[in-house]
């Protein structure tokens, strides 16, 4: 989860690859969409796979799983209750699991647009203090879990939707005029 800020105690391990101060957030959705794990709290540039390693979900993976296992990406390792896509897949079975694999991911992807789009300050988290971060990204879930369960609809306000539609189009007129502008 990004930091819109520099956190009050800065972190060369909070900086990510793409230049953005962040929180890792790694998390286990359900077929139904919602959250039933999650670790948060982590620099942004730790590992997937060594969040995973120290946290309870690893400790307790076959009490919790015994004859169950969950899908995951290619870049946590493979166990009995953890089943990775293939990371170079060698044969057209090992592609082909790999595609029916990452279909199952969009659920996990619509789940954090749905979460992102009820708890706006999630998309760039405006503190610097880590903890408050972090406690936000911990309660926008339960929330979030909570609306999801009681079957409560995100439903964009008409009024965000004309403004939005309004910023729109004029930014295409802007660009309009810009490319006119350059270009003659």
């Amino acid at each position: 989860m990004n930091l819109f800020e520099v956190p009050s105690k800065p972190n060369k391990n909070v900086f990510t690859r793409k230049r953005w101060y962040a929180i890792h957030l790694q998390a286990i959705v359900d077929h139904q969409g919602l959250f039933i794990n999650y670790d948060v709290g982590y620099p942004a540039s730790v590992y997937n796979a060594k969040v995973f390693w120290n946290s309870g979900l690893y400790h307790y993976r076959n009490q919790l799983f015994e004859d169950n296992y969950l899908l995951a990406g290619s870049a946590y390792p493979i166990s009995l209750n953890i089943i990775p896509s293939f990371k170079n897949p060698s044969d057209s079975k090992q592609t082909a699991l790999n595609k029916k694999h990452s279909k199952t991911h969009i659920v996990v992807e619509c789940a954090f647009d749905r979460l992102k789009k009820r708890f706006q300050l999630l998309i760039e988290l405006r503190t610097k203090n880590t903890k408050i971060a972090t406690d936000l990204i911990e309660t926008s879930l339960i929330l979030y879990n909570l609306l999801e369960r009681d079957g409560n609809e995100w439903e964009e306000s008409s009024e965000r939707v004309i403004m939005y539609q309004a910023v729109k189009e004029a930014g295409k007129i802007k660009r309009q005029n810009l490319m006119d502008y350059v270009l003659s």
